[in-house]
Parts: structure tokens; sequence; C-alpha cells
């Protein structure tokens, strides 16, 4: 219930984004090496390691989708942390360890299609390139423009974080089996150990009775 509480209240589909006017806290589907490298990404799959085996113990779908949902919310509301905490990290590498960052909230964007790119510059959302606009651009489509960036469908953006988290999924479960394995040996030599003291304390009080 509280995954959908998360979900109703993200902002409709509002945000066009030229590729200059990015926050480092913004997270780039997609596919790419520059994507990928991207902070806002880097700083997803820091948050993402942090859950991951919380994520791969359990077998509820609603609880996965719960995680993926906080982790969602935690990177769309910002806020301010410590810069030792690479999980609220902002991407600016000038942050001292243990300074008080302002962490911008993050919006999850993909790459318009060439379709939306073109109605958005004839509607005036988007303004014309210019021929300096568009050499100083650092991401470029096929004709030279600035790459526009538009909000995800939130489904997309949480099955791209629950891609995430499944990473390594096969070994975080396997260590999870062998550690409740290990449990419940501790846990049945624990009992036999019990038995037996119990045991030994009846022998010495029937000897002594005796």
């Amino acid at each position: 219930a509280k995954v959908e509480r998360i979900i109703m209240a993200s902002p409709p589909t509002k945000n066009v984004v030229l590729q200059s006017d990015l926050r480092p806290t913004d997270v780039l589907l997609g596919r790419g090496r520059t994507i990928q490298s991207y902070s806002g990404n880097v700083r997803l799959r820091s948050i993402v390691a942090t859950r991951r085996v919380e994520y791969n113990s359990i077998n509820r779908n609603a609880d996965k989708k719960r995680i993926a949902g906080e982790i969602v919310h935690l990177i769309a509301r910002g806020g301010t942390c410590a810069g030792s905490d690479t999980t609220c990290s902002s991407g600016d590498d000038d942050a001292a360890a243990g300074y008080l960052n302002e962490i911008l909230p993050g919006r999850f964007l993909r790459a318009a299609t060439e379709a939306e790119a073109i109605a958005l510059r004839q509607n005036g959302t988007v303004p014309p390139v210019s021929a300096s606009a568009s050499a100083s651009a650092s991401t470029t489509g096929s004709k030279g423009e600035e790459t526009i960036w538009v909000d995800a469908k939130m489904d997309a953006v949480l099955d791209k974080v629950k891609q995430l988290l499944r990473a390594g999924a096969s070994k975080i479960q396997v260590e999870h089996i062998s550690r409740l394995s290990e449990e419940a040996k501790e846990k049945r030599l624990a009992k036999e150990r019990a038995k037996a003291e119990a045991r030994r304390q009846r022998q010495q009080q029937q000897q002594q009775q005796q």
C-alpha cells in the first residue's frame, strides 16, 4: 500500500529538460556508457547496492515492489545529507567528506523520440537550437541538436530499479539459503546442548539424592 501512495503522489509528466539543464541527481533511462556513467545513475546504483541483499532475500512481490518504490522516492525527494554518505551524494566532486550537501530532487528521464522532439520545438516548449548552442551541447541527436529529456513512465522506472536490484540475485539467494541453513544448524545444536545439560543436571540431582 505504501508503494501505491508513493507512485500516486508522483507529479504528472511535466519535465522537458535539455541536456545542458540536467541535474547531477537526475537518473537517465536508456543504454550506453554515457548514460550509465552519468552521476545520477551512479548514485542510483549506490543506493540499490544498500538494498540488494534485502530485496533478494524476500519472496513476496509486494515487499519487493515496496523496496523499489522506496528507492525511487528517496531519489525524487532530495534533501540534505553528509558528504561521506555515498548513497546520497549529489555527484559533486568538490563535496568533502563530512560536509552537508543539499541534494537536489532527482528526476527519472528518458530521451525524447525524434517525433516528440520535433513537436516540442514546433510548439515552443523547447526553443529552436542556435548554432552556438548546438556546438556546445554535450550530447547531440542525429541532426546536431541538443538531446531533449522527458519524464519516464513510472512503470519503466520501477522496472529499471528492480532490474538493478536483481543483479547478482542467484549468488545472494544461495548465500541467504546457506545462512538460513547455518542458523537452523546452530539452533539444532543449541537445543541438543540444552537437552544434554538438562540430562546432566537430572543425573546429578539423582546422585545427590542417593
